[in-house]
């Protein structure tokens, strides 16, 4: 087997269990260990321990080493292994090695699943055609092989329980689509593609490295490179995806994603450039489907360098976040009512939910139990039935909206660097949200950007119920220096006079520092502003467009500001 000795010799641990001689160029007993050897008469005991001593660290090298005949060999006791060789592959670079590819896959999954070993070709693989992987079958290259794929074709990941592992993968980025898709069928619901693994791999000019659509669910992606690509992930109505440790760099949209839940996206590191990076971090909503805003995501120790826009971005699109509106006509600790109303009830059809209030997010907006929000659980056509009760019951000076809204995400421990737009954006109807831990060094630096924004909006296309408010949220312990706006930016677009887009929310313990503002509240009602260090400012805390019932508290530092501590507009806003 002369590969595997070929492996030990070249085996980067062979020092470390033999430092004074190759195992291949001499004996395993050293002449003087013979000489000792035969004037002890080879007694049995010496014997066996020097052969111990000599032959058990061989035997670990060689199990090692041999099991990575050019590269990583996947070991697996109860699957079988399928060679593309063994099947009709060449991997010259010109002839297609889809058949091949897709016969041993076939193979694999008739075996009831099994490993399709890809061994490095003399030059790579050319794909002509879409490989379709099978339940239960693993693709793995062994020397990280170089996979190139044809014009308009891909990897098709759909299914359950799959692996893509160790290769590097090609295409063409402007005729090219997606390197790896993963989807399910329009029709039915989650989980239809899940339990997939993708990692290990290095994507380079494809126009989207991986791509998932339709309503996926449980898959990871770790440890990829993406070089040179245009969307480095495009994914869109998933749910429970891992997305870790991935390297990008010169891509221009490095993670995008749309209607995610329950995803952690974590120790990813994005180097982008000012001119071709749009945003780093995207986690928004697609209008087209049966979902709400991104919920339950944990975005976490990610390092984003040099985007044009944000760096994390959470975004509700604003056609898409309102779906009704309007002014209370009778309530109850359960539901909500007004008569003029004819809200659709729920069809179950997860490819047009226009108009479908069921499962959307109802927030009071003003009057009487303001800043209060409930899940939406069944409806009539004027009566919402809300999934606890109201603390305050709303009456006929409630006005409220319906949307689907940002919820509940923990964005932590993050490192953004030189961003045009802000750091990190909350953008439209949001509830709940954590901003936490963070350090943003010059986020926000083209003109009118802070270094962390949470922002609802009023008044779209000149429809006055249209508000997406940003309720409930926390900005805790972020470290935040240099920005052209602000360190900390509450506001809304589309600013319409007496409207409060954002309510509840709260900045606390945040360290902030060389930006003109340090916290800038903007129409905004019951922001509590406390304990946060601020300092080289032009002004410490300033509140401003019709703001109001802001606290500010007196456990807030500011030292070092040019023209004032605190400025407050709102009549009922109270320094504590």
């Amino acid at each position: 087997m002369p590969h595997r000795l070929g492996a030990i010799k070249n085996c980067k641990y062979l020092k470390i269990f033999f430092p004074c001689y190759s195992i291949l160029d001499q004996s395993f007993i050293s002449s003087g260990e013979r000489r000792t050897s035969l004037s002890n008469k080879f007694k049995p005991k010496t014997l066996l321990l020097i052969l111990m001593k000599k032959l058990l660290p061989l035997l670990i090298l060689f199990i090692y080493c041999s099991s990575s005949f050019g590269g990583e060999t996947p070991k697996h006791p109860n699957r079988q292994n399928f060679s593309v060789f063994s099947y009709g592959a060449v991997g010259d670079g010109i002839k297609d090695d889809t058949p091949a590819f897709q016969a041993a896959v076939s193979a694999a999954s008739a075996a009831g699943g099994g490993d399709v070993i890809v061994p490095r070709p003399p030059v790579s693989y050319y794909l002509a055609d879409t490989l379709n992987m099978k339940d239960n079958v693993r693709l793995i290259g062994t020397g990280r092989p170089l996979l190139k794929i044809g014009d308009s074709k891909f990897i098709n990941a759909s299914g359950k329980n799959m692996e893509i592992s160790n290769f590097r993968i090609e295409s063409d980025k402007n005729n090219g689509v997606q390197c790896i898709e993963v989807r399910s069928n329009l029709f039915f619901h989650w989980g239809q593609s899940e339990n997939i693994r993708i990692d290990n791999n290095e994507f380079r000019n494809c126009k989207m490295g991986i791509k998932s659509a339709h309503f996926s669910k449980k898959v990871v992606i770790e440890n990829n490179i993406f070089e040179d690509c245009t969307y480095g992930m495009y994914l869109y109505n998933i749910q429970d995806f891992k997305i870790l440790k991935n390297i990008f760099k010169k891509t221009r949209r490095p993670i995008e994603t749309y209607n995610a839940r329950r995803t952690v996206i974590s120790d990813n590191q994005i180097e982008g450039s000012r001119s071709g990076t749009i945003v780093g971090i995207m986690l928004g909503t697609n209008r087209t489907y049966d979902s709400d805003g991104p919920s339950d995501n944990v975005v976490t120790r990610n390092t984003v360098l040099h985007t044009q826009e944000e760096g994390i971005m959470f975004e509700e699109v604003v056609a898409n976040a309102f779906v009704s509106g309007g002014i209370v006509t009778s309530a109850t600790s359960m539901t909500l009512s007004e008569s003029t109303k004819t809200w659709k009830v729920a069809s179950g059809n997860i490819l047009n939910d226009t108009g479908f209030v069921k499962n959307r997010d109802v927030i009071l907006v003003s009057g009487k139990g303001e800043g209060q929000h409930r899940k939406v659980v069944a409806n009539t056509s004027d009566t919402l039935t809300i999934d606890k009760a109201w603390e305050v019951i709303p009456d006929k000076t409630t006005k409220y909206v319906i949307v689907k809204a940002i919820k509940n995400n923990q964005i932590t421990d993050n490192y953004i660097e030189d961003t045009g737009r802000q750091g990190i954006l909350i953008y439209g109807p949001s509830i709940g949200n954590t901003i936490s831990g963070n350090t943003i060094k010059n986020g926000g630096m083209d003109k009118g950007y802070s270094g962390i924004g949470l922002v609802g909006t009023s008044g779209q296309g000149g429809n006055k119920e249209a508000r997406h408010p940003s309720v409930g949220n926390m900005v805790l312990r972020n470290k935040i220096s240099g920005s052209n706006q602000a360190g900390i930016q509450v506001f809304q677009v589309n600013y319409w006079k007496s409207d409060f887009s954002n309510l509840n929310n709260q900045i606390e313990g945040n360290s902030i520092s060389d930006v003109p503002d340090g916290v800038l509240i903007q129409s905004a009602k019951y922001t509590l502003v406390g304990a946060n260090d601020i300092s080289s400012v032009r002004t410490g805390i300033r509140e401003e467009k019709a703001s109001d019932h802001t606290v500010v508290d007196k456990k807030n530092r500011i030292t070092q500001y040019d023209f004032k501590d605190i400025v407050i507009s709102g009549q009922h806003t109270s320094r504590e």
